[in-house]
């Protein structure tokens, strides 16, 4: 999952406010958790499909 935050006053992407970021930290994660990369997200020639069906 590939996702944003959005500083609706200056409508430009910011970073995780530092309250979250420290409890999305302690979030439970799967065995095989990963934190993508840049590479890891043009890896395979693949293109996200639209789920808006």
């Amino acid at each position: 999952m590939l996702g944003a935050w959005i500083d609706l006053g200056a409508r430009k992407m910011t970073s995780l406010p530092k309250a979250l970021l420290e409890l999305a930290d302690h979030f439970p994660k799967s065995q095989d958790y990963k934190i993508l990369t840049k590479e890891d997200t043009r890896a395979n020639g693949r293109r996200p499909k639209n789920l808006n069906l």
